[in-house]
């Protein structure tokens, strides 16, 4: 067992720890009161040789000394707490991501500092059920991104020839999102089928 100390004078705090694979167990104020947290991240957190692992900013909410839960922060949070964390990570290690070892960039951190949720445009298709049913499909992937930390933003441009996909004309993947969510966004994006004609959708997530 490992311990990492929480100063709540602090926004980030750091702990040195081997390479491997580590999950949380409990959280304590002194020896008398600890809280289990053992689902904060259910899948564990990875530790690598020379990168520090980033697992977000997170909230511990409580009422009359009992913990009643503990909340996840939105993107914006998450890139604010990437630059907490530099500032306590030992100089000329980059951060990644606890959950998938992703290397975090300055530029992924400002490209997620606003993003929240899917955006979609379309040129060449009007407003309406068919468009809101791509967005529903869309938003069926977010469950299967087993990342607690959302960070960054997806960026994808897809051409559509006579009603099918023909190519994505741009990717951008200025994130850490699992590899799961990625293709889900890709494959909902070639399996849709627009009217007859050419059409560009952009997804933004």
């Amino acid at each position: 067992s490992y311990f990492m100390q929480l100063d709540k004078s602090k926004s980030a705090s750091y702990v040195a720890l081997p390479p491997g694979h580590y999950e949380t167990v409990r959280l304590g104020c002194g020896i008398a009161k600890t809280w289990d947290v053992g689902d904060i991240f259910k899948g564990g957190m990875q530790v690598q040789a020379g990168s520090v692992s980033y697992a977000g900013k997170l909230s511990f909410v409580f009422q009359k000394n009992a913990l009643q839960v503990v909340e996840r922060s939105s993107r914006k949070m998450h890139a604010t707490g990437y630059r907490d964390a530099l500032a306590v990570a030992p100089s000329g290690q980059r951060l990644v991501s606890a959950f998938n070892l992703v290397p975090l960039t300055d530029e992924m951190a400002s490209e997620g500092a606003n993003a929240s949720g899917f955006d979609v445009n379309a040129k060449g298709l009007p407003s309406g059920p068919q468009l809101n049913s791509l967005l529903g499909q869309l938003r069926q992937c977010e469950p299967k991104s087993k990342d607690p930390l959302q960070f960054g933003r997806l960026d994808y441009t897809a051409q559509y020839k006579a009603g099918r996909f023909s190519d994505f004309s741009s990717k951008k993947d200025a994130n850490a999102f699992s590899d799961g969510f990625r293709s889900c966004v890709q494959d909902t994006l070639t399996a849709f089928r627009p009217p007859a004609g050419d059409v560009e959708i952009r997804v933004v997530y």
